[in-house]
């Protein structure tokens, strides 16, 4: 592994350790580049205060911490700053708007609620059988990667359906399709193989394969140690020879915030 573009930070309110503590890491590692991105500011409504996302003003801190250690370290390793974000189509504009005022670098789509979270706190994760749920999903993901602003889609496969199988191929391959047509990677989650989640999905990653849309492993820290474990990236590279992926070492960012 050259490159790690998803690390989160205290702020999401579910991650550890302090950033240099993460660089250091990386460099011990032997990482090329360490991108910073955690889950996206939104402005929602006065009484909803997110569990999982740095609020609104807490961005400046993000940016000062974190251009202070590109700098300290620029000649060991690059640090990238960037978001995992929601497509809320409601919020879209908004939140971009906000983020101008900063240095990003990069955004990973990263769709858990689908729907603002302030008004239906419904994570795909849980397990449902409604095909419009999915295909609502797949929509969204393909809204935000049309967008030219998202660099990777984050865990792709973290839509929890548990429906008919074929349902679920035929609405995935639109995201995998889509994926390919504008040679955008999908990335192989080492979190939820960490922890035994729901993904990576093994029919999904198949038809990955078999598309051959390109994919891009991503640590996804939410810990110190998660930061290019070589015991997690060999078995990462172990099943992705098995499914035939066409796995990438580093990204292209497109611009965030044009």
């Amino acid at each position: 592994m050259k490159a790690n573009y998803h690390t989160h930070t205290s702020r999401c309110k579910h991650a550890i350790g302090s950033e240099e503590d993460y660089v250091k890491k990386a460099i011990k590692e032997g990482l090329e580049v360490l991108g910073f991105s955690d889950h996206a500011p939104f402005n929602f409504s006065k009484n909803y205060l997110s569990h999982c996302r740095m609020r609104m003003d807490e961005i400046g801190d993000y940016f000062d911490v974190l251009l202070n250690l590109r700098e300290k370290y620029k000649n060991e390793i690059q640090i990238l700053i960037g978001f995992e974000i929601e497509y809320y189509e409601n919020l879209w504009e908004d939140a971009l708007n906000a983020y101008r005022k900063y240095p990003l670098d990069y955004m990973i789509l990263g769709e858990h609620f689908v729907y603002d979270e302030s008004i239906n706190l419904v994570d795909q994760i849980v397990p449902y059988t409604d095909r419009a749920v999915l295909d609502d999903y797949v929509d969204h993901c393909i809204k935000a990667i049309n967008t030219n602003r998202i660099s990777y889609v984050a865990h792709p496969d973290y839509s929890n359906f548990t429906g008919d199988n074929e349902e679920y191929l035929e609405s995935m391959s639109r995201l995998v399709l889509e994926a390919k047509k504008l040679n955008l990677p999908l990335e192989y989650n080492l979190y939820g193989m960490r922890l035994g989640r729901i993904y990576p999905n093994e029919r999904f990653w198949k038809m990955v394969g078999e598309i051959g849309a390109p994919v891009i492993f991503g640590c996804d820290c939410h810990k110190i140690e998660h930061v290019a474990d070589k015991a997690e990236i060999e078995e990462a590279n172990r099943r992705a020879d098995k499914l035939k992926l066409n796995v990438i070492d580093k990204l292209t960012l497109k611009n965030p915030i044009f």
